[in-house]
């Protein structure tokens, strides 16, 4: 018996030619499955290399603000012709600006949004750089502001001048002292590749908001 071969169904529109009428296209399930393993594999690269730049970044602009109280402490000291300080409390992000009277006030939280950082050391005396009123600081220090594996060194020299260095490795358990001699060791001649001015922010009194906002 003779069959015939299946015939594609024609449709025809009023005016026009016909039409081939086709069946849908659509993906195996093997195809799908192929599609996510891909997607997943690139997911599994990207992930950590992008928490690292995020990291990266949070510590560069957590230490750009210290850098930058700073320095806005130091032209306070100096414009007022009476000597402030700014307290670091390690272990946390809090940045406190010492009157003369010895009044504090938080001026800075750098474990709040955008940074995410932690202040994890500091070579100052009580964790404070103390100015005097001509600008300059009692004593050269340093301190080591980390964002995940990611630090800064921020640097006070004698004569007031604030900078920071090149991003450096840290890890998150090391103790204080040899965390901020190792970024040091690290940042090499970079120790001072940044040196921070106050720019638009001028010369502030008072305190700020806690999230670190201007």
């Amino acid at each position: 018996m003779h069959t015939a071969p299946p015939t594609h169904v024609l449709s025809r529109t009023p005016g026009h030619a016909p039409v081939r009428a086709c069946a849908p296209i659509a993906f195996s399930l093997i195809e799908l499955l192929v599609v996510i393993a891909i997607i997943g594999v690139i997911a599994a690269i990207a992930t950590p290399r992008f928490a690292s730049a995020a990291g990266r970044s949070r510590a560069v602009a957590a230490a750009d603000r210290l850098a930058a109280e700073l320095a806005v402490t130091r032209d306070l000291s100096r414009a007022t012709s009476e000597g402030h300080a700014v307290r670091m409390n390690v272990g946390t992000g809090v940045v406190t600006r010492v009157a003369p009277d010895a009044t504090q006030v938080p001026i800075a939280d750098l474990a709040l949004e955008p940074y995410g950082a932690v202040l994890h050391a500091t070579s100052f005396a009580g964790d404070a750089a103390r100015f005097t009123g001509l600008g300059t600081a009692w004593a050269a220090g340093r301190a080591l502001v980390r964002s995940g594996q990611h630090g800064i060194v921020v640097s006070l020299r004698e004569d007031g001048v604030v900078s920071a260095s090149l991003p450096v490795s840290v890890r998150p358990n090391a103790a204080p002292a040899a965390a901020l001699t190792d970024a040091i060791s690290d940042a090499g001649s970079a120790i001072s590749t940044r040196v921070i001015v106050p720019g638009s922010r001028g010369i502030r009194g008072g305190g700020l908001n806690a999230g670190g906002g201007s």
